[in-house]
């Protein structure tokens, strides 16, 4: 996982300074890159953002993630982010995380991936929260109605 994560940042950073390269050049022939106004700048680095996260959530087999029904958003972010599989911190706690709604206490090493282990339960369950709220609203009723008890719907 580690060298997958640093081949991505080298084809980044060769892209990055390739395109960087382009500029200057640009600059050279006519108006100089630093005369750019400052939204024109941050514009070309979000379409060059944009570009490779969308290059690299095409490239990546995301069917290591399919067991745990996450939410087609989230499976998008972690492609974008290259994570192709989940960590064996992250593979032994989403499952009853996610799955059961149950908490879980893990240890691992730093680096091994417990943040998103944390985070991705949470996320789970606000996504499909938000997406009752919606079909709920479509449905002309708010969903918020007095027979659910607790904050989410539990006792």
């Amino acid at each position: 996982l580690e060298q997958f994560k640093g081949k991505k940042k080298e084809r980044k950073q060769k892209l990055y300074e390739k395109r960087l390269k382009q500029q200057q050049q640009q600059g050279e022939q006519g108006s100089k890159p630093d005369q750019q106004p400052p939204s024109s700048i941050k514009q070309q680095q979000q379409q060059h953002q944009d570009s490779s996260q969308t290059a690299a959530t095409a490239e990546i087999d995301m069917s290591a993630w399919a067991r745990f029904c996450l939410h087609p958003k989230l499976e998008a972010a972690l492609a974008a982010q290259g994570f192709s599989s989940p960590t064996p911190i992250q593979d032994a706690v989403l499952l009853p995380a996610i799955r059961d709604r149950r908490d879980v206490v893990g240890a691992a090493q730093t680096g091994s991936g417990k943040t998103l282990a944390f985070g991705l339960p949470i996320l789970q369950v606000l996504m499909q929260e938000q997406e009752l709220q919606h079909a709920a609203a479509a449905a002309g009723s708010s969903g918020l109605g007095g027979s659910r008890s607790g904050k989410h719907g539990g006792p």
